[in-house]
């Protein structure tokens, strides 16, 4: 156990060096002028001595100091690091699951997904295995945020990317900022507007944002659900006050003439009813503390569990019969039920949200092999495969 220094204590040292030096000083009475260097040095020697004594001394405190610093915080580090490794694991394999999972559904584009797909016991596997994969991933991240004081981890060092990495996952399924603009953009040339081409894309987003806003507070009134259920003259009105909306965040000082509306109400009604299935952060973390279990046995390696697929699926059955009960799930389903892969985005936001959020598991599976923990349940040549797969999907998305 090493002694350290406080605050008060350095200062009675810095200043006792310093009384010693005048004390020297003031004592020093050289009889003959000095007639070279040497002989310079040693005529204050008095006070020469203590100043040279009290630095070595203060820079051994200080070097002291800051080395049982560094030891602390490696020590802090290791201990966090090693909590980590507990969930690291698993979170790590779910996440490879998932990625699996979604990245077949582009590359293959299953009918299980379909509302018309046969009633076969492959098939049901196959959804509720989808939606057990995810949600399994969000209770292992709030396992993580639950028992691990830092995901500022590593072997070594502390690194940020992993808590960069875990929120831009959760952004990916909350929000779709990467697409944003579709809309705004559809709407603006049908209605003879122009888009300015430096807008950023945050900006792009609240625009899309307003028109969702106003599509809500124009629905909350209404009988139906969505706006292409509604009668014509209402479908008019609701595109109206989009219209005008979009007109004050375009700068479009003319407005949009009842003709031009009219015109492509159909087509725009498809846009504005466009199917999201944003699954929000606190919902996210509800569904991962929902898909936890406490481990209550003395000696077990993690005090939290995921629920076994068992219990998901009998869950899931009885969501079926009885929705309200299982909010969670139902969150969930709406995110897979009836997709189409590569749908317009413009129609279904939901295709590029999975694809966000693959590139988002991509990215976070890379950041935990980067603190040092995985990388014999993620080889590098499975994370290369996953990244071609990855790219594929772009591709085929542009094309």
């Amino acid at each position: 156990m090493h002694d350290t220094l406080d605050p008060a204590q350095l200062d009675a040292l810095i200043q006792a060096i310093a009384d010693s030096v005048v004390v020297a000083i003031n004592q020093s009475t050289a009889e003959d002028e000095p007639q070279n260097l040497l002989d310079t040095l040693l005529s204050y020697k008095e006070f020469l001595i203590p100043l040279v004594t009290g630095v070595f001394t203060l820079a051994l405190f200080m070097a002291k100091e800051y080395w049982e610093s560094r030891r602390n915080k490696q020590q802090e580090i290791k201990q966090e690091f090693k909590s980590f490794k507990v969930y690291g694991y698993p979170l790590l394999m779910a996440l490879e699951s998932l990625i699996s999972r979604l990245q077949d559904i582009f590359l293959t584009q299953p009918r299980y997904l379909r509302s018309d797909a046969p009633d076969i016991e492959y098939y049901q596997y196959n959804y509720i295995s989808t939606l057990y994969r995810l949600c399994s991933v969000l209770g292992w991240i709030r396992a993580v945020r639950l028992e691990v004081a830092s995901l500022a981890v590593s072997k070594d060092a502390t690194n940020t990317r992993l808590e960069d990495a875990i929120e831009a996952f959760q952004s990916a399924l909350s929000s779709n900022h990467l697409s944003a603009g579709a809309q705004v953009s559809y709407l603006a040339q049908r209605w003879n507007m122009e888009v300015p081409k430096k807008a950023q894309q945050n900006e792009k987003y609240q625009w899309e944002k307003d028109i969702e806003k106003a599509v809500i507070d124009y629905m909350s009134t209404q009988e139906v659900e969505r706006p292409h259920q509604l009668p014509e003259e209402d479908q008019i009105e609701l595109l109206s006050r989009i219209a005008h909306k979009l007109c004050g965040s375009l700068d479009h000082g003319e407005g949009v003439p009842e003709e031009l509306i009219r015109r492509y109400r159909t087509t725009c009604i498809s846009t504005i009813s466009r199917r999201v299935s944003w699954i929000y952060k606190d919902w996210q973390r509800a569904i991962g503390d929902h898909m936890l279990q406490r481990q209550e046995s003395d000696g077990v390696a993690r005090r939290l569990e995921i629920m076994p697929f068992q219990e998901f699926e009998e869950a899931f059955i009885s969501f079926q019969k009885e929705p309200a009960k299982h909010l969670y799930i139902g969150r969930i389903n709406r995110l897979f039920y009836n997709l189409r892969p590569f749908a317009n985005d413009k129609v279904d936001a939901r295709s590029q949200q999975l694809i966000q959020t693959s590139e988002a598991l991509l990215d976070l599976i890379t950041a935990i092999r980067d603190t040092g923990l995985g990388t014999e349940v993620v080889t590098d040549d499975e994370l290369k495969e996953m990244q071609l797969r990855q790219k594929k999907i772009q591709e085929m998305r542009e094309a």
